[in-house]
């Protein structure tokens, strides 16, 4: 990692164009055969994710949990899913971090508008037990400046374009794209795992 100057070229991973005919199973075939030629993995691929056949992203804001009650309803989703698709291996919940006050992404620990880190904890403990896997949706390239993290520290972390303006998220005036060179950015994303890990 290193600092970049304004409008200093970054070379980037080579990238090859081609035409192919037939649909985007073709396009993933390919894309197959060439990392074999490269890729290996850190560590075994564990075989329960080998197995996943059903993967449901789904939210905690509009659907896991009942904003009018403002009670967890995993389970009853849960079984919505297996009877739509026989089966569910894995849920992925996509916002679970988000907050209305400190924005949707960088700070991962406003429980308290989910209704709580033991609720949450004991809905995903439910789902576990169901025998469904969960995963939670952490962004690793975005923070929003008004996150408790961002407040102070999106500023010397995020990528600037040429003219030094921060690089935004589409349509968003508060979620900056980071830089994956700096370092304290990649700490708080350490830590932020290892967090979110340990508190649900």
């Amino acid at each position: 990692p290193r600092e970049y100057q304004p409008g200093e070229p970054i070379p980037t991973a080579s990238t090859v164009i081609e035409a192919h005919t037939g649909d985007w199973r073709r396009a993933l075939d390919m894309y197959r055969d060439w990392t074999r030629t490269w890729y290996t993995p850190r560590v075994p691929r564990k075989d329960w994710l080998r197995n996943v056949f059903y993967y449901q992203q789904s939210t905690a804001w509009t659907r896991l949990r009942d904003p009018a009650t403002e009670t967890w309803q995993m389970a009853e989703w849960i079984q919505r899913y297996r009877n739509y698709f026989g089966c569910l291996d894995y849920l992925h919940i996509f916002d679970f971090g988000q907050s209305k006050i400190y924005g949707r992404v960088g700070d991962y620990n406003h429980y308290e508008e989910l209704g709580g880190l033991t609720a949450m904890r004991a809905a995903i403990q439910g789902a576990q037990q169901e025998g469904v896997r969960v995963g939670l949706y952490i962004e690793g390239y975005l923070c929003d400046e008004r996150g408790e993290w961002g407040k102070s520290h999106v500023g010397p972390n995020s990528i600037r374009k040429e003219d030094g303006t921060p690089l935004l998220w589409p349509g968003t005036p508060t979620e900056h794209m980071m830089c994956p060179a700096a370092e304290e950015w990649r700490k708080h994303l350490a830590a932020t795992y290892a967090r979110v890990a340990r508190e649900l």
